[in-house]
């Protein structure tokens, strides 16, 4: 007798939504129950192209009966009630960055997942990029020695504040660029050089007209394990997009290139010697192998929390950031 599929949910259609319940639908183990969003037209739209029930209400659709995995693409503000809402259902929960926009709401999701041994997985597709896996297994086998600092940005041009108004709106989105783009670099900073201790930075508007609590730009500088110093940028006037890093170590550097349409990564040791890899011709399909990693993890012996911890203490940290930029100081990373 075949195991029985998976029902999975899909709260919030739009951009990412769609990625996620396309996904659902190719993986082996996992069927696509149903989808919601408030704008019900375009629950409809992805119910009908891809062959489930649509209903209008959120919460209708994380406590149906058949659904035992939950995927949350909405607005900000609202990660924390829905994923809550789910976990304490019994429901396995994949939620978009941030994990939250405040640190309460983010160790209170962690507390219910592990209490209640259910995956929490916060999306963080930058690490399936084919280049930045290869820079984690390079960093692992001491390609450049012991990291001495890192410096990089990510950004792009503000597109969000077009295509998703509440994006402008500080209650929804909790910060600007920095709560935006800032996941993905943070994520992938402590996934490669272990977490952050200390923080200060500075918040700008150079471009947008946006309410005074929302930058467009947030230069940072991190103080991490054993005293490594980290500088990254995050932008909303980024035109080239999307991401850079560089790291410096005691045997070489390191660079990692996703800008515009590269996946490269490329290491020069202190002997002039290099070793360049690229992916860019390579199927993009980093939304894709996120899903099914979250999806492959309902089913193990043991749940995926060390994701929503990840997505905690990037929490923590960029809220320890925007404590800094107001304070004019250094702060310690832990959000108390």
């Amino acid at each position: 007798m075949s195991e029985k599929k998976l029902g999975v949910a899909v709260v919030g259609c739009g951009r990412m939504g769609k990625r996620r319940a396309v996904a659902t639908t190719s993986h082996p183990t996992s069927h696509l129950e149903v989808v919601s969003d408030t704008d019900f037209s375009r629950a409809e739209a992805v119910a009908k192209e891809l062959g489930c029930r649509a209903v209008p209400d959120p919460l209708a659709a994380i406590d149906d009966p058949a659904v035992g995995a939950v995927f949350i693409s909405t607005p900000n503000s609202t990660h924390a009630p829905l994923a809550l809402r789910a976990l304490r259902g019994g429901k396995h929960v994949f939620c978009e960055k941030p994990l939250s926009i405040t640190v309460a709401d983010a160790r209170e999701m962690v507390r219910e997942a592990e209490s209640r041994k259910l995956s929490l997985m916060v999306g963080s597709n930058v690490r399936f990029f084919e280049n930045v896996e290869k820079a984690k297994e390079l960093v692992e086998h001491g390609a450049i020695g012991k990291p001495l600092f890192a410096r990089g940005w990510i950004g792009h041009e503000g597109w969000v504040l077009k295509t998703e108004p509440w994006s402008q709106d500080p209650a929804i989105i909790g910060g600007g660029t920095l709560m935006d783009n800032g996941p993905h670099i943070l994520d992938i900073l402590r996934w490669l050089f272990g977490d952050v201790d200390q923080v200060s930075g500075q918040s700008f508007q150079r471009l947008h007209q946006l309410p005074p609590s929302i930058e467009d730009n947030f230069l940072a500088t991190l103080v991490g394990q054993g005293g490594m110093p980290i500088l990254f940028q995050a932008s909303w006037t980024e035109w080239n997009g999307y991401f850079f890093l560089e790291a410096y170590g005691t045997e070489g550097r390191m660079a990692i290139d996703s800008r515009g349409d590269a996946a490269l990564v490329t290491v020069v040791g202190k002997d002039k010697q290099t070793q360049a890899f690229d992916f860019s011709k390579a199927e993009k399909q980093s939304f894709k192998r996120e899903a099914h990693e979250f999806l492959g993890s309902v089913h193990s012996p043991s749940p995926h929390l060390e994701s929503g911890r990840d997505g905690m203490r990037v929490v923590e940290i960029i809220q320890a950031l925007y404590r800094a930029a107001k304070e004019g100081t250094r702060v310690s990373s832990l959000g108390r």
